[in-house]
């Protein structure tokens, strides 16, 4: 069970990682991006959930977490709607209802 949490959060880290990065490409110049604080925050997320993702994969098996990765959307979904103030569509309701559905019929 502590294994299904920690992909959890490592695709949390995945999605927060990827907004900072987001966020640190607001330059024009690609030069401002690698001194950017957000850039470096990112990158840190995104590798403590590449370290999550390791550990896991000692436990379980791939052809269950690779998939459960797909969760990754799904923060990405409400993170995007919370921070960045997008849109959600009907269309991508179902997508990530099916994300879920997929997701939970590969780890039974």
């Amino acid at each position: 069970m502590i294994y299904y949490v920690l992909m959890l959060v490592m695709t949390l880290c995945g999605s927060i990682g990827s907004l900072f990065l987001k966020k640190a490409t607001g330059h024009e110049k690609f030069l401002y991006v690698i001194v950017d604080k957000f850039f470096y925050i990112g990158t840190l997320v995104y590798l403590a959930g590449a370290v999550i993702n390791i550990y896991i994969l000692r436990y379980i098996d791939y052809s269950v977490a690779l998939p459960f990765t797909a969760f990754t959307y799904v923060w990405t979904i409400f993170i995007a709607r919370a921070v960045l103030k997008e849109k959600i569509s009907l269309q991508k309701i179902i997508g990530i209802i099916l994300v879920i559905i997929g997701a939970i019929l590969v780890a039974i």
